[in-house]
């Protein structure tokens, strides 16, 4: 077998072979994630969910919590377009735990954005036949499957075999997506072996990350940060470029977490923030926006003071009433700030709809 070539969609993340349209999509920051519900069976340990949405039957389209009828629908397709989405990965919790939840929506987004609205699931669950056939006829593209650790060295015969199996008699592409464990390297080269001789198109290999909720199971095992990451495990990411020398056809990509954080969400902020940013606002190049604010207590007499003494246009600043505060061009705030005793700031957000603020800086 010749020596695979490895190539990379940004960061440290490396692949060989075939990987998803998804994952190419995704890399571009044109992918939606739909959170279908945070509900599942599975309580895996390295689970990285946060608390908010662990456990609950909640439906987020991104950072945008939606509602299940006409008007969250109509939340969900606006985030669609305000990232310029190319396709959808549907995740959770497990979207099989609301199975006809989640093929309505598949539906949905086929409809609004047309076949080529690129729609992959990520579920634990080893899918039947029935499952199968409702997600295909929904018009699923792809079903990603997270074989447990304990299965992955003896794969073949387990239920996850034949879920796998089965996906392959439909139109849907059959994958399987898990965690680097360091320690399970060993297993892990031996499911991909596996999955190799069933033909698998790729699998993708993420590296195992920390956060507030699996911090204590992980450290239980011994998992610690690596020393350049805030959230890598050390020897996940090597660990899994180890696998890229596997000796296999299928496509293998390994997808860190200085990657999704540096590629993918970037990507995805400057793709939102060319759609919602205002003229007097500036886009970073990581994709945050930049303005100036006046916090105040009497929004008609500041906007007269904007007005008549700087000669602002209503179209150069923007009125907050829920927050009290004028939103206006950085450097037309620092002007104001020189010249009035008002309460002036620089701030940078997250053109994210819950718009995060990571920077303000007083004037």
């Amino acid at each position: 077998m010749p020596k695979p070539k490895i190539k990379s969609l940004g960061a440290d993340a490396r692949y060989r072979g075939r990987i998803s349209v998804g994952c190419r999509q995704c890399a571009k920051g044109r992918k939606m994630v739909l959170f279908i519900t945070g509900r599942c069976d599975f309580h895996c340990f390295y689970c990285p969910i946060s608390e908010r949405r662990r456990g609950t039957d909640t439906i987020w389209a991104n950072e945008r919590q939606i509602t299940d009828d006409a008007d969250g629908i109509s939340a969900m397709l606006e985030e669609a377009r305000l990232i310029n989405a190319q396709g959808t990965g549907i995740t959770g919790g497990d979207p099989i735990k609301v199975l006809d939840r989640t093929a309505r929506y598949i539906k949905i987004l086929k409809k609004e954005f047309g076949k080529k609205h690129h729609i992959h699931l990520y579920t634990a669950t080893a899918v039947n036949e029935g499952q199968i056939k409702l997600l295909d006829d929904a018009g699923l593209d792809e079903l990603r499957i997270q074989v447990p650790p304990e299965i992955w060295d003896k794969f073949d015969g387990s239920r996850y075999h034949d879920s796998l199996t089965e996906i392959q008699k439909s139109s849907i592409t059959p994958a399987v997506e898990v965690p680097i464990l360091p320690d399970k390297k060993a297993d892990m080269k031996k499911l991909i072996l596996a999955l190799d001789k069933l033909h698998l198109p790729f699998i993708n290999l993420n590296e195992l990350e920390i956060s507030e909720t699996n911090i204590r199971a992980l450290e239980e095992r011994g998992y610690t940060l690596r020393e350049d990451s805030i959230v890598g495990v050390a020897g996940s990411m090597q660990a899994g470029l180890e696998m890229l020398k596997t000796p296999a056809k299928m496509g293998i990509n390994v997808c860190t977490s200085r990657y999704k954080d540096a590629v993918q969400l970037r990507n995805r902020l400057i793709q939102r923030a060319g759609n919602i940013v205002r003229d007097f606002e500036i886009i970073t190049e990581d994709g945050t926006i930049i303005r100036g604010i006046i916090e105040t207590g009497d929004l008609g007499g500041t906007a007269k003071i904007l007005e008549n003494d700087f000669g602002l246009k209503k179209r150069d600043y923007a009125v907050d009433i829920e927050k009290e505060r004028i939103e206006l061009g950085p450097e037309m705030a620092e002007k104001i700030a020189q010249k009035t005793h008002l309460v002036c700031f620089i701030i940078e957000n997250y053109p994210t709809c819950d718009a995060l603020e990571v920077e303000r800086i007083p004037l």
